[in-house]
């Protein structure tokens, strides 16, 4: 019997999966698979170390990665760790809502609090160089992927990523079928 195609059976296409995948590939700091509660708290220490972030950054993002870590585990006790394609069925599930300008604003409060933590200087925008922080903080050190992912998100070429710049950027990452928008570069990692 054929195998229904990815597509048909989430509803969203293959290359919005891919990019799923790749962000959860990203958040997967030790790489080994899974999603784990220890992957958000070495995060959370790595970006608190290397981005200077605040007292309520910290607490903010410590908030918002346990909720992502209770959504990851689908409400189930004693689930230390998640393999990466059940956590990518439950985002395809977030993403195709019925209810998607909820869902889109949850996205944008969740990385306008990523951008807080990134903006390590607080002057409202990223340098290059916070961004290659954040992403140090998660095990990526290829500065030609930084690089590109930087001229990605500035959209204005100013040198530097606006709040909005950062959040349309991780919008149209999560809810748009367009691969013109360069947006699968921001998390799909040469590890």
């Amino acid at each position: 019997m054929a195998q229904m195609s990815t597509q048909a059976s989430t509803g969203i296409s293959d290359y919005r999966i891919n990019k799923i995948r790749s962000y959860y590939r990203f958040l997967d700091v030790n790489d080994d698979g899974f999603i784990t509660k220890e992957d958000h708290e070495l995060a959370l220490k790595n970006m608190t170390e290397l981005c200077n972030a605040t007292p309520k950054d910290v607490e903010d993002m410590a908030r918002t990665l346990t909720c992502w870590w209770e959504y990851y585990r689908g409400g189930k006790e004693n689930v230390t760790k998640v393999p990466i394609p059940e956590v990518v069925q439950r985002a395809i599930a977030f993403c195709t809502t019925k209810n998607l300008t909820e869902a889109q604003n949850k996205t944008r409060a969740d990385f306008g609090q990523m951008f807080d933590v990134v903006d390590r200087n607080k002057d409202g925008s990223i340098t290059e160089e916070e961004l290659r922080i954040y992403y140090k903080s998660y095990g990526v050190h290829d500065e030609d992927f930084i690089n590109a992912v930087f001229k990605r998100m500035d959209e204005d070429r100013d040198g530097l990523i606006s709040r909005e710049e950062y959040v349309k950027a991780h919008v149209a990452f999560w809810y748009s079928d367009d691969p013109e928008n360069g947006c699968e570069a921001l998390y799909d990692v040469p590890k």
